[in-house]
């Protein structure tokens, strides 16, 4: 079910620090795979609304990451970017809120984790 994969991918920073899993199997057993194109920004905006305290757990994995791939930065304008291989910042964009960083940040990690990127 979509929301069940919603709540998953919303989830994924707390479950990763409470279970013995990789954020990969944990993406995969979302289902996001199967929902993506399903699944709206829109849609992870409203869970994180009504979850704010994911918002920091989320900032949280992307300060940990210390790699390259995407990073959610609330301090720089609520920025959501792409650092390559060569540690240039190849994409960012900035945005109103928090939520909607973090809810465009989500969206593009899951499927960054997953190799789903369109």
């Amino acid at each position: 079910m979509i929301q069940d994969c919603i709540v998953k991918i919303c989830n994924l920073p707390i479950d990763f620090k409470d279970k013995n899993k990789s954020p990969y199997d944990l993406a995969k057993e979302s289902k996001f795979e199967i929902y993506q194109d399903s699944i709206s920004v829109s849609e992870i905006r409203r869970y994180l609304i009504e979850n704010k305290p994911l918002l920091n757990q989320w900032q949280i994995l992307s300060w940990n990451k210390r790699t390259t791939g995407y990073y959610l930065s609330y301090e720089d304008n609520n920025a959501v970017g792409f650092i390559n291989e060569k540690h240039q910042t190849t994409f960012k964009q900035e945005f109103d809120t928090s939520i909607d960083a973090c809810s465009e940040f989500i969206y593009r990690e899951i499927s960054s984790i997953l190799g789903l990127e369109k």
